[in-house]
């Protein structure tokens, strides 16, 4: 499977679906509270609940980013042929993404300092600074830029490595399910063309004439070829070649071959004409006309 083939695949169908609310958002409060732990080690007075409550808008914002970030990876896909005209791309949107992270982020954090404080909640003065810090909206953006630019850049790319993984294991899967399909397919041609051989048909001439409606699909009624040998009546030119092989001596209790489909035997019957008109079979199995 080549990488063009994956881009392919993944630039034609439709975008990746996620359960954004049943996966994402536990993933936001998972990290947001592993985040908060890690900050409660140096900022311990502030404590981990109001750390847990400031990191969330950042986990937030970002699986917000993750819809725009997958609709662009699957409209210029870092693999294949075209990846690098695609590269500029995903660099300026690489930029452009920590903007709008940070930028979001510290006014969404200024909007819950006002809430706090508006609701006149009893607070310590080491949670007094730290929440009020969110109010010097003019100080902290400047500041927040230039110290977690690099990591949000870290994190577009892997969240476009995501996607890539998530369209190289569905592309597999897909190419995995037509297989099965042909091979399905393949078995159900192979078992309808034994069944043709067990029970030959035939289509009158007529009818074929009748089905021609340039329609590839419109087909004339198939009809049982039947043969009847001394008063009897047979589906199959097997039970006649194995009788007249015994009447000529012959020891085996059966014909040579065997398919699944009709077990030990086989007549391996051909009809034929002649310029005269006159009908012939053909047994190859015991060499008879």
């Amino acid at each position: 499977m080549t990488g063009s083939t994956i881009a392919h695949d993944v630039t034609t169908r439709k975008a990746i679906g996620l359960p954004w609310l049943d996966v994402g958002i536990p993933c936001v409060l998972f990290v947001a509270a592993i985040e908060a732990l890690q900050n409660s080690f140096t900022l311990r007075e502030v404590g981990w609940p109001l750390l847990f409550i400031y990191e969330l808008p950042v986990w937030l914002v970002w699986l917000t980013l993750c819809a725009p970030i997958f609709a662009l990876s699957q409209r210029f896909p870092l693999i294949g042929p075209r990846w690098k005209r695609n590269l500029p791309i995903h660099l300026g949107a690489s930029v452009l993404a920590p903007l709008v992270l940070i930028t979001t982020v510290t006014f969404a954090r200024l909007l819950m300092t006002r809430g706090i404080l508006g609701l006149d909640i009893p607070l310590t003065p080491p949670h007094q600074a730290y929440v009020e810090i969110g109010l010097n909206v003019a100080a902290v953006l400047p500041r927040s830029l230039q110290r977690y630019f690099a990591f949000p850049v870290i994190l577009y790319f892997s969240v476009v490595a995501i996607y890539h993984a998530i369209s190289y294991y569905d592309a597999f899967n897909s190419r995995r399910v037509r297989q099965s399909e042909l091979e399905a397919l393949l078995a159900r041609s192979q078992l309808e063309a034994m069944r043709l051989q067990l029970q030959p048909q035939h289509a009158d001439y007529a009818e074929m004439l009748a089905a021609d409606d340039g329609n590839p699909k419109t087909m004339a009624t198939m009809h049982a070829v039947r043969v009847r040998w001394h008063g009897q009546q047979y589906d199959s030119m097997l039970p006649i070649a194995t009788a007249t092989y015994h009447e000529r001596g012959g020891k085996n209790a059966l014909l040579n071959g065997h398919n699944l489909m009709s077990g030990d035997g086989r007549a391996d019957a051909h009809l034929a004409v002649d310029s005269a008109g006159e009908l012939y079979v053909f047994t190859k199995t015991d060499g008879m006309i």
